[in-house]
């Protein structure tokens, strides 16, 4: 029965929309102001192949190529379309990302060995997993020409909704099914107790094989006493890991003022330790989800998720 849960491994593909836009020579002139791109008369001052990459995927008219010196028309030329015309080339060489996305790498473990990732035998698993689908990615880039990468998906609401499925069909299963969401990606689950490098050190394997996208973090306490410790950890992630974050609480209440860590009852709703105060218009809670640190209100299996985080110092 185990073998045929199926635990958030998530197939999307993520195609860039191309737009294709005629400009005059004011329009041009003000698109490249905003873009931050110095413009001076009928010359390009400065552009980085990056923008280049950027204003490539738009038509150009002919008024628009006498003002772009000759070597950049060259290379510019390579990525503008005529009007019609279909973009598919401009989705091979490296000029498009697909994603393989996934999530759940912890539950999936449990699930089929009936253990954490973080153990001997869980690693080697989910390394065997985790090479496989990124050999994947690399057979049908190789086969298509299109940029296919591994990607760590945050699943924000998606996490809830493949675990709601999975206990649907699958009922109640210890370490898998038994919560309202499942870790994001190659994550340590965040029940788990580890410390902030070993924690890093786990996860920084991951980051060799996701490479289309990954992020790791650690939860700490108030460091603002203590800001060795945060230099030790960023000199850490600096040396030993792709991206990285510290995660803190610096969340406010509006009425009494407090400023600290709000926190969460058993009904999940946020209240202020300090004066009860249970508005979530008078209170700003920030945690990070999704790569970045917000102030929104989240839903039940990924505010779950925030509650049962343990620090990692």
């Amino acid at each position: 029965m185990k073998r045929k849960i199926f635990i958030g491994i998530m197939f999307f593909l993520v195609v860039s929309a191309i737009a294709k836009y005629t400009f005059s020579k004011v329009a041009i002139k003000n698109f490249l102001d905003e873009m931050y791109y110095s413009y001076n008369e009928n010359t390009f001052s400065y552009m980085t192949s990056t923008s280049y990459d950027h204003f490539g995927f738009y038509s150009m008219t002919d008024d628009i190529r006498k003002m772009i010196p000759g070597a950049s028309i060259e290379y510019l030329n390579e990525f503008f379309l005529e009007k019609g015309e279909k973009i598919d080339p401009l989705l091979k060489n490296g000029y498009s990302t697909l994603s393989l996305g996934y999530v759940g790498i912890y539950e999936m473990t449990q699930a089929m060995l009936g253990v954490s990732h973080t153990t001997k035998e869980g690693e080697e698993f989910a390394l065997q997993v985790m090479n496989h689908l990124k050999d994947a990615c690399d057979s049908w880039k190789k086969e298509t020409g299109l940029g296919f990468g591994l990607y760590g998906t945050p699943g924000e609401s998606l996490t809830s909704r493949f675990c709601r499925i999975d206990k649907q069909k699958f009922g109640e299963i210890e370490n898998v099914t038994d919560r309202m969401y499942y870790t994001n990606s190659y994550h340590v689950h965040v029940t788990e107790e580890i410390d902030a490098f070993e924690k890093l050190k786990f996860e920084s394997q991951f980051h060799d094989i996701s490479l289309g996208g990954c992020i790791s973090y650690v939860e700490v306490p108030d460091m603002s006493k203590n800001l060795p410790a945060v230099e030790q950890i960023i000199n850490y992630i600096y040396h030993n890991i792709q991206y990285a974050e510290i995660n803190t609480k610096p969340d406010v209440c509006f009425k009494c003022g407090y400023t600290g860590e709000i926190k969460l009852d058993d009904d999940m709703e946020w209240y202020c330790p300090n004066c009860g105060n249970k508005d979530k218009n008078e209170m700003q809670v920030m945690r990070r989800t999704c790569g970045y640190i917000g102030s929104n209100m989240w839903g039940k299996g990924r505010t779950q998720e925030i509650s049962q985080r343990v620090l990692h110092l």
